[in-house]
């Protein structure tokens, strides 16, 4: 809805939308670092054995390099999601948050708002992948926790 006067009030609804879409993006964030808990939890268990590992992050083991060019091995990456306690709880943290996302997107659709992200996806045409790269630009600006991950 349109306003007159910068300093006219949001209505009630406005308001309400507002804080909903605020609320969907800090819902993205928490996703987010739930996803990049359980990555670094995997990195961590697979790297755990690599000689080098008490040198740190200056040196990276020819067997590392090996790994990281080759790709993960995708099932023993599953294997780990669905035995590690620590990753299992994140995988449930991850699917209560994706539950809340798409209940607030249910919820909102009904009243006929659509979120911000879901309007840059359908108007670019991006896929999953290139709304979460979105959503990993965004975090320092939402939660300066981030910042010195970048």
């Amino acid at each position: 809805m349109k306003r007159d006067n910068l300093h006219d009030r949001p209505s009630a609804d406005e308001a309400g939308i507002d804080t909903a879409r605020r609320e969907h993006l800090a819902l993205q964030v928490e996703r987010l670092r739930w996803v990049i808990e359980r990555q670094v939890g995997w990195l961590r268990w697979h790297w755990r054995e690599d000689a080098l590992q008490p040198l740190g992050s200056n040196v990276i083991s020819d067997k590392a390099v090996d790994w990281l060019l080759h790709g993960a091995d995708v099932a023993s990456r599953q294997q780990f999601f669905e035995t590690d306690p620590v990753a299992v709880r994140l995988t449930q943290s991850l699917a209560s948050v994706d539950a809340r996302i798409e209940s607030q997107r249910q919820a909102l659709g009904a009243q006929g708002t659509i979120l911000p992200l879901d309007m840059l996806a359908r108007l670019f045409g991006l896929s999953d992948f290139e709304c979460n790269v979105l959503v990993l630009c965004l975090a320092p600006e939402l939660d300066a926790t981030f910042e010195p991950l970048f």
